[in-house]
């Protein structure tokens, strides 16, 4: 007869067990989202980084291969009205000033930067 209230009353868990358990699993999920966080803003940058030396490397080709002098240029968008900027996260690399005519595939060789998944992160040039 002990035996089997014994077995009955040590079934389940207790509130205070149960409530150390949520105490743990709320810090540790609360230390793991903020390291997501600091890999995810260290992801962009790469991503951002990458972007920026592949269009300087497309810059330098094209300009060896057609021996002539080739503009890698941040602008402030891509659409018609873009213009050129020195801060942002969008880059053209082109052949002519492409300033008010990022569309037009005859001029501009290549564009790349906020649209690579790199919306928070902004390029500076530095200033001559």
């Amino acid at each position: 007869m002990l035996t089997r209230h014994l077995l009955i009353r040590n079934r389940g868990f207790s509130l205070v067990e149960l409530s150390i358990v949520l105490v743990i699993i709320s810090i540790v999920s609360v230390l793991g989202f903020q390291s997501y966080q600091e890999w995810a803003r260290n992801s962009q940058v790469r991503v951002a980084a990458e972007s920026l030396q592949a269009g300087l490397q497309l810059a330098r080709v094209e300009a060896l291969k057609r021996n002539a002098s080739i503009r890698f240029q941040l602008v402030s968008t891509f659409g018609d009205d873009c213009e050129l900027v020195s801060t942002g996260s969008n880059w053209i690399v082109s052949a002519v000033d492409p300033s008010g005519n990022c569309n037009a595939s005859a001029t501009v060789l290549r564009q790349g930067g906020g649209g690579d998944g790199t919306p928070d992160v902004q390029f500076l040039m530095p200033e001559d």
